[in-house]
């Protein structure tokens, strides 16, 4: 990262050096031409920076990486939907006709919906789940007629790992340390370049303004010595 910043630094300093010469080849009049603030030297070099690129991708990483942890303590709502289920079985029944238990063929069909609720427990590393299930199910004895009826089915479950480190913490701990070094690093970056820029652009408008003073003495002297 030092080396990477070293070179970007070089790189602007070189910019700016080419541009002093530029500036002291160019005429009187062409200086008059276009003038480069302070704060468009700036613009440019935070759209144009590859360190403060590369720290502001980091930084977005760690940022879109830290919601997507948050977001996986929320509550899960699952909905299933179960397909129909055929069972076809033979059960010992009592026949009122015959007076005896025979066994008859049992067919049965159950559809219906499902719904789970699951909770992770953050400062436990559990999870909490809650399901409810609804069937409709439909019975063909082997005599009588068909009969229809609900079933409902609840389960309560809760997921303790036991001897085990809390990893949902630690998950969510090591994300928001990581952002915020992400963002450490992009503040770094950022008042490096402005650093380095400000100071470039000051000693750009020293050398500018010296050059200037040399250039009226040498005026000055030539009239002097036509004199």
């Amino acid at each position: 990262m030092n080396r990477e910043r070293n070179i970007v630094r070089s790189g602007i300093r070189q910019i700016f050096l080419l541009a002093f010469w530029a500036l002291l080849a160019m005429p009187s009049s062409s200086h008059a031409q276009r003038i480069v603030t302070l704060d468009e030297c700036l613009q440019i070099a935070h759209t144009q920076s590859p360190g403060l690129f590369e720290a502001r991708r980091k930084y977005d990483i760690a940022r879109l990486s830290a919601e997507a942890q948050s977001r996986s303590l929320y509550t899960q709502i699952d909905l299933t939907l179960t397909a129909p289920l055929y069972t076809d079985n033979t059960v010992p029944t009592y026949n009122p006709q015959t007076g005896a238990t025979e066994l008859l063929p049992l067919n049965i069909t159950q559809f219906g919906p499902g719904l789970t609720i699951t909770q992770p427990i953050e400062w436990t590393g559990g999870t909490l789940s809650v399901t409810g299930n609804v069937y409709r199910q439909s019975q063909i004895p082997g005599f009588g007629s068909q009969t229809n009826d609900y079933v409902e089915l609840s389960t309560i479950a809760i997921n303790q790992p036991l001897f085990k480190a809390n990893e949902l913490a630690l998950t969510s701990e090591e994300a928001g340390m990581e952002l915020e070094d992400a963002r450490a690093a992009y503040v770094t970056e950022w008042a490096a370049l402005n650093y380095s820029i400000e100071n470039l652009f000051y000693t750009l408008y020293e050398n500018e303004e010296q050059f200037q003073i040399q250039r009226d003495v040498v005026t000055t002297s030539e009239a002097n010595y036509v004199l």
